[in-house]
């Protein structure tokens, strides 16, 4: 008999845990797999064109639309009465806070998406030596809580990873998890598992900027300080093996961008040390953090002009406060932080600076992110997997274009209809199938060719398909 490492959902589909002498039960995994695999049960066969398309796209679209399809069917596992929604890159309670413990025990009694994995996995409990289950995140507790009610009178019951370390004292008093001594905070290290991976093979990553760098082969998040020490032998050995790094921005101010941690680096030194990496065949990313504080709206926008010159911005974040930041001063000023809303609270609010209010902050999001999101730029829901691959070209082809995260479809209503949608800007476009033939590539998703028919309306309908975002001109 082996231990058997659980990592509760809801966890990033495209990472596997690095552990070895043991088995793992990964229920987020095998219910992507199982949705990707056409499962019956969850989601309905309504009729929907999303829901047809997505099917058709998670199998046969490149990485990212199969990533943006399998985000549309974990959502639509949801029925009336579940006590979690699930998406590609979040849990949230059907009703309350992940962060409240009342509410993460109510929602652990309800039905949920992944009851059958769990319920498979409470199966495999038995022959196991002992159950170490993995808490990193909040958002894995209605789980963790429901296959721990689930486990044989008598297991061995080990809790790991950092958000459960950092909430013992409260988590400790739920009668599922008494069994278990304090945790191990450190928790299993991950890799992005090779089928999401450009190479076929693992490669190692690092989730925040102060973790340890893996070894071997890695990608992950490195702060703008690490940019600031590339002659330094340790970190320069260290990203020489670096696949994909993100760095995380704040703001442009004074001709010096902030860093998530508030540091401050000149622009030309991070431009040179950006270049750096790209000549060693690193391909350098960022992320920008809005609503900073202290950081007003054009620091920002000047920032994400100055950044997007000299590389891609593949996502944005909303900043906040970690429970686990101890220093009150951040980009060289006093923070003064509210306490904890929650018991099990994983960031604390901003008093001061100022912080834009959401309306402000959704505004400008709108702004800066809508150009980016359009050309393909972002990454879908932040997984892990999404980051080590780079948009598509297309491959010397020219003419009239699907789009790369769309496809076209027969409509499910049935009729002599197709449904042509952009998983990436919610587009759904439905006409006549008469009026497009799809010319090469992975049937129906792009990027491929498309022949508009001549004459009888083609014409409209390839404008409006060209101004929702589902059809491209390649030159």
């Amino acid at each position: 008999m082996r231990p058997l490492v659980v990592l509760p959902p809801h966890t990033d589909p495209t990472l596997h845990a690095a552990v070895q002498d043991t088995d793992i039960a990964e229920p987020s995994r095998q219910l992507a797999a199982s949705l990707a695999a056409g499962r019956g049960d969850r989601p309905d066969d309504t009729g929907d064109p999303w829901l047809a398309g997505a099917r058709h796209a998670v199998s046969a679209g490149d990485p990212l639309l199969r990533l943006r399809a399998l985000d549309v069917l974990l959502a639509a596992c949801y029925r009336p009465g579940d006590g979690v929604r699930v998406s590609l890159g979040d849990l949230e309670l059907a009703s309350g806070s992940t962060e409240s413990m009342s509410d993460v025990r109510a929602a652990a009694g309800a039905p949920a998406p992944y009851d059958r994995e769990l319920a498979e996995l409470a199966d495999r409990a038995g022959d196991a030596s002992g159950i170490c289950l993995v808490i990193d995140r909040d958002q894995q507790l209605p789980a963790a809580l429901g296959i721990a009610s689930r486990l044989p009178r008598g297991t061995d019951l080990h809790v790991t990873g950092r958000f459960a370390a950092w909430h013992w004292d409260r988590l400790r008093a739920a009668p599922e998890l008494r069994r278990s001594g304090p945790p191990d905070p450190a928790g299993p290290g991950w890799a992005v598992s090779p089928e999401w991976s450009p190479s076929g093979t693992a490669v190692a990553w690092r989730e925040r900027a102060a973790d340890p760098v893996p070894a071997g082969s890695w990608a992950g998040r490195i702060s703008l300080r690490d940019m600031t020490r590339l002659d330094q032998p340790g970190v320069a050995a260290a990203l020489e093996r670096a696949v994909t790094v993100i760095l995380g921005v704040c703001g442009l101010a004074a001709g010096r961008f902030i860093g998530r941690g508030g540091t401050r680096v000149p622009a030309d030194v991070l431009s040179r040390s950006v270049q750096r990496l790209r000549d060693t065949g690193v391909q350098p990313l960022a992320e920008v953090w809005m609503g900073a504080p202290g950081v007003t709206a054009a620091q920002l926008r000047d920032c994400v002009t100055a950044l997007g010159a000299s590389l891609r911005i593949a996502g944005f974040r909303i900043f906040d406060w970690p429970v686990s930041w101890r220093d009150p001063r951040w980009a060289g000023q006093a923070v003064t932080l509210r306490g904890r809303e929650h018991d099990l609270s994983r960031r604390h609010e901003i008093c001061s600076p100022a912080t834009p209010d959401a309306e402000t902050r959704e505004a400008l999001l709108s702004e800066v992110a809508t150009p980016l999101h359009l050309r393909r730029d972002l990454v879908p829901a932040r997984v892990a997997g999404a980051y080590l691959w780079r948009p598509r070209a297309s491959a010397g082809r020219t003419g009239l274009m699907l789009d790369e995260d769309a496809v076209v479809i027969p409509h499910p209503g049935g009729g002599s209809r197709i449904a042509a949608l952009s998983f990436r800007t919610g587009a759904a476009v439905v006409m006549p199938a008469r009026l497009l033939t799809v010319l090469g590539g992975r049937p129906g998703c792009g990027p491929c060719l498309i022949a508009p028919d001549q004459g009888n309306g083609a014409d409209r309908a390839v404008d409006q398909l060209l101004a929702r975002g589902i059809l491209r001109r390649s030159p």
